[in-house]
């Protein structure tokens, strides 16, 4: 065998045993052993229409999301990659989900971004029923929604001949309300509260503070959002003359009972003179007025030291030497 050859073979078994190459790899992982029981293209489009409490705005739009799980261990655990699809502000969705072929495996249903769910009616004692609720749907990378977010159990046959599935077929309905949670800011600069500062919450990661979810005004140094979208946001201060001192972040969870409180150190934003805070700019006028009196008092000295010569030099020959 060829030296090339080996080093190729050698080179491959290191980047295959690679972390990256684990993770690359490990949403084919999740499939293992159900490659028979589940279509490997997307063959069945999930439809329905969300009614929101709240019109969610257009950087906060949450997400339809169909799980296919088996009952493993006393609970639920997804099999494959969980398919998505953005809901807009109509609330009407459509997402793609691969082929359940073994009816031991489920479809779940769920909404991602902050959003409880119920369908309706809530009784799912009919046998006409399509979907139950059900909260155990629990691995690693499913439990950021599960723990927070209601989870509903497609019961219904699938046919080989279906595509599409409506989840809200029937008398039900999907309602969607938003998760809350509260946020108290206080506001102080060094030891003295501080009235009037807007404070914005904006969602973590957004760069235009003019996109906020909320927005008060201390009374005091202190003010209280209440009914809060859960999630993660930045906290921006502003106050004329002022400016925050160092950014500051909140996480809001579900019907959280205790107020989160943000403390916000305001310290004077000086106003610019030639591009120079007011400390530097009376520096650069000092050293410069500095600078010109120097010169002005060394031309004059030089005059004055030129005259007086002058004077001593006539002063200094007698009369009769004219």
């Amino acid at each position: 065998m060829r030296s090339g050859t080996v080093t190729v073979i050698l080179l491959t078994a290191l980047l295959l045993s690679t972390p990256i190459v684990a993770i690359m790899l490990s949403d084919d992982a999740i499939a293992d052993g159900y490659d028979s029981k589940i279509s490997t293209d997307k063959e069945i489009t999930f439809t329905g229409k969300v009614y929101f409490d709240i019109t969610p705005v257009a950087n906060q739009l949450p997400s339809a999301i169909i799980l296919i799980a088996d009952y493993k261990d006393g609970k639920w655990q997804y099999v494959r990659e969980p398919c998505r699809t953005e809901i807009p502000e109509n609330g009407e969705f459509s997402v793609q989900s691969y082929r359940i072929l073994d009816m031991a495996l489920s479809y779940f249903f769920l909404i991602e971004s902050g959003y409880e769910i119920e369908i309706v009616p809530s009784s799912f004692e009919s046998t006409a029923t399509t979907v139950e609720r059900d909260s155990s749907v629990v691995t690693d990378t499913t439990s950021t929604y599960s723990y927070s977010y209601n989870a509903f159990r497609y019961t219904s046959y699938v046919s080989p001949s279906q595509t599409t599935i409506e989840v809200t077929e029937g008398a039900h309905a999907i309602s969607a309300r938003h998760a809350t949670g509260s946020v108290t800011v206080n506001v102080t600069n060094d030891e003295y509260n501080l009235s009037n500062v807007e404070i914005r919450l904006v969602k973590k990661g957004e760069s235009d503070p003019d996109k906020y979810v909320a927005m008060e005004y201390s009374d005091n140094g202190r003010c209280v959002f209440k009914n809060v979208p859960t999630g993660e946001y930045d906290v921006v201060a502003t106050l004329k003359n002022y400016e925050q001192f160092r950014p500051e972040s909140v996480t809001i969870t579900k019907n959280c009972s205790e107020t989160v409180s943000i403390e916000m150190i305001l310290k004077v934003n000086n106003k610019e003179y030639w591009g120079n805070d007011l400390p530097h700019f009376l520096m650069i006028v000092g050293g410069s007025l500095g600078v010109i009196i120097v010169s002005i008092s060394i031309v004059l000295q030089h005059f004055i030291i030129k005259k007086k010569h002058e004077d001593w030099i006539i002063n200094d020959v007698d009369d009769d030497e004219i």
